[in-house]
């Protein structure tokens, strides 16, 4: 609202109360008396001057309408219209009695006065310009002729008008006075109240800013151009300043540039007045350490309601992050540990008053009862076999007694649908107004029975190492003592039992060569802490040399790793592998002296394998695997291919076995003959399995029956040739005759 506006309508609002109000209509019922009267007064003096009251009669409609606006107390209004409707009145009144001689021109100056006290100095200078303006027009209009001359206007009735000015001047002048000796009266009575107010106000400024340097958080006031207004001592050295010279300084130099992007939206959301509450981590100048701050920004209003700045009261609320962060992680770990026992199967239950009043899934799932149904029991040990109920009821009596004792054993359970299960047992007291127990169950059904497995495991296993034609031998890993040995390894090297257990194997120089060859076992064993097929040496009693077939593994006994070593003597395997090598290398020589091969064709791999004549006989080399049925056909000639084909495979499908013999064509064009002979296998279910077979070259065998079937062929034509001869001499013979 303009100021002007404010102080004519704060004027009115005066002029509206007490003695002010009386005073101006006691002004205005002057306007009106002074008007009547003075129309009466020119009737009576100079009744030929009738248009000096045309002005006179515009100003009784004004001051009713200016009256009537007081009384429903649109007092701003009435004050308006009372001046400009007097200026227009005299206005009026000047054009029609003398122009700028007219004696009502003479309640201008009162009019500006009236306009500029009542309505503020705005109005009054608008009045102002309006009389000058209407006097300056009113001179050009009587210069240039345009009002008629009139009579000069008796001085009685000058008078009278000068009269009606000077009360009204005289009652303005009264209420100026009255209003200063009030305003005078209240200004002293404001400085009493204001100096008492400014005690009261020091006072508690005092206490304010020893409750603002108290109290436990970081206060600052700032201003709409973001520079410090007050800071308290905490505020202040939390950021590396005094309360002294942080005042003045702008936000950005107390917070740092970097954190100005983050905080500009929140400093401009506070200046548009809505308050910003948020969290936020800072690192103090006083200690180096980075606090968590809860920071509410609030809007300061002047009395007009209008944003001048923000105040920030900001908490230091580390040590409560940090207790909500420990309590969340203490809460997520137990949630954590709680959902882990549950999953892996570790019932958990909690007994009060003998009965249940906490059970968890996994409970549920071992033993069937839903959680209602497990805190409806009447006591906890109906869910123990009849055979563990006393012993249990009377280890819960004396655990709630605080005597300590075991608390992990193994019990028998029964679930919901009468199965017994084994369960491991944990219990342990918890503190609280009651005396409760917590109880562990993990189902050992399982664990028992592995835990009988292994014993018959053990068992069997002992049984096999005792009775086991192959030597076995138990040692330390650590050094090499051996730990047992089975009767077949004592029989395999000579000693007895006691001549071995407790002694290194180096000790009993089983080994011909330590050195090498006990190295080199370390070494082949050591990288995958397994062993298989290692083949190497060892000594007997007697001091036999004896190849032997190592296979080893590593166990764990009592929390020691050992080796289980297994033995086989190579002697007779070694024999027979020579005799066998033997053999092959005679079938060997004899496949070369006889020009053949034999091969194998496995049909569902479709692959060939072959003995080494084969690719003599074809003259080629390659991988073992690498020649399928479909290459084999290649090396028939295309005219006996198919032919060659659908035998071979009706026979096999057959389990049949065939022989034929075809041309085999090499790469430098020459050809040979092979002879083929083969028998095949079916499976259970009736589909081809192997094929085994040979192949001869018989290319000499051919070509030699070829070469006699040439020269019978030649010599029966020579017979025949010979026989014509003969025939023709006879014929030409008994001619003769």
């Amino acid at each position: 609202m303009p100021a002007a506006n404010r102080k004519s309508e704060d004027v009115a609002a005066s002029l509206a109360e007490g003695d002010g109000l009386r005073f101006l209509r006691l002004a205005l019922l002057i306007v009106a008396v002074g008007v009547s009267s003075y129309v009466v007064l020119l009737h009576f003096i100079a009744p030929e001057q009738y248009y000096r009251s045309v002005g006179s009669l515009l100003l009784l409609p004004v001051a009713l309408i200016a009256f009537l606006l007081m009384q429903r107390g649109s007092v701003a209004a009435a004050l308006h219209v009372l001046v400009f409707g007097v200026w227009a009145a005299v206005a009026t009144a000047a054009m029609f009695a003398g122009g700028v001689r007219a004696p009502a021109l003479a309640a201008y100056p009162l009019l500006i006065v009236m306009a500029g006290w009542l309505l503020g100095l705005r109005t009054g200078i608008v009045v102002a310009g309006l009389a000058l303006a209407a006097s300056a027009l009113l001179a050009l209009a009587e210069s240039a002729g345009l009002l008629q001359s009139v009579q000069a206007a008796p001085a009685v009735l000058v008078w009278f008008v000068q009269a009606i000015v000077y009360a009204t001047a005289a009652v303005l002048i009264a209420l100026v006075l009255h209003r200063y000796e009030a305003r005078y009266r209240q200004v002293r009575q404001l400085g009493d109240e204001l100096a008492g107010r400014l005690g009261d106000l020091e006072a508690r400024e005092s206490e304010l800013r020893l409750l603002t340097e108290n109290i436990p958080a970081l206060i600052f006031h700032g201003g709409r151009d973001l520079r410090c207004r007050f800071a308290n001592r905490r505020h202040a050295e939390f950021f590396g300043f005094t309360p002294e010279s942080a005042i003045g300084r702008h936000v950005s130099e107390i917070l740092g540039e970097d954190a100005m992007p983050a905080i500009r939206p929140k400093l401009d959301a506070v200046l548009s007045g809505e308050p910003v509450h948020y969290r936020t981590a800072r690192r103090s100048a006083a200690d180096g350490e980075e606090h968590t701050l809860d920071i509410r920004f609030v809007p300061a209003r002047d009395n007009a309601g209008d944003v001048v700045g923000f105040y920030a009261l900001k908490l230091d609320v580390t040590a409560e992050v940090r207790a909500q962060q420990a309590l969340a992680e203490q809460h997520a770990f137990r949630e954590a540990l709680m959902h882990a026992q549950s999953e892996a199967g570790l019932a958990m239950f909690i007994i009060e008053s003998g009965r249940f009043t906490y059970a968890n899934e996994a409970a549920s799932r071992m033993l069937g009862y839903s959680p209602e149904e497990l805190r409806a029991l009447p006591s906890f040990l109906a869910l123990l076999h009849p055979d563990d109920r006393e012993r249990v009821a009377q280890n819960h009596r004396r655990r709630l007694t605080g005597e300590k004792f075991e608390n992990n054993y193994r019990i028998a359970v029964v679930t919901k649908s009468g199965e017994r299960r084994e369960a491991d047992l944990t219990a342990a007291p918890m503190s609280g107004e009651s005396p409760r127990v917590l109880v562990i169950l993990a189902d050992a059904t399982e664990r028992k029975r592995v835990e009988d497995e292994l014993l018959r495991s053990e068992q069997k296993f002992s049984r096999v190492f005792r009775s086991s034609p192959v030597p076995i031998a138990l040692s330390r890993m650590a050094d090499g003592t051996y730990l047992d040995v089975n009767e077949a390894f004592l029989r395999l090297f000579g000693w007895s039992r006691e001549e071995v257990i407790g002694r290194k194997s180096t000790d009993l120089g089983i080994w011909p060569n330590p050195e090498e060859d006990r190295r080199a076992w370390l070494d082949a064993f050591g990288g995958a802490g397994r062993l298989e097929g290692y083949e190497s040496r060892l000594r007997d009693k007697q001091g036999r040399i004896l190849p032997v077939l190592f296979s080893a593994d590593t166990i764990e006994l009592d929390g020691e790793p050992c080796l289980l070593v297994l033995s086989i003597d190579l002697t007779e395997r070694k024999k027979a592998e020579a005799a066998l090598q033997e053999s092959e290398a005679r079938l060997r020589e004899a496949q070369r002296i006889g020009r053949i091969g034999n091969w194998e064709l496995d049909p569902v791999r479709d692959a060939f394998t072959w003995s080494g004549e084969i690719e003599n006989i074809y003259e080629i080399h390659v991988e073992q695997g690498a020649v399928s049925y479909a290459d084999f056909l290649k090396s028939v000639p295309p005219d006996e291919r198919q032919a060659c084909d659908r035998r071979f495979g009706e026979n096999v499908r057959a389990g049949r076995g065939g022989e034929f013999t075809y041309r085999l064509r090499m790469r430098d064009g020459r050809f040979k003959h092979v002879h083929v002979r083969y028998e095949s296998l079916r499976s259970d279910d009736g589909r081809p399995a192997k094929v085994f077979g040979t192949t001869q070259d018989v290319t000499e065998q051919v070509l030699a029956r070829e070469e006699v079937q040439r020269l019978n062929d030649e010599l029966e034509a020579r017979v025949a040739a010979r026989t014509a001869e003969l025939t023709a001499a006879n014929r030409e013979l008994e001619s003769f005759a």
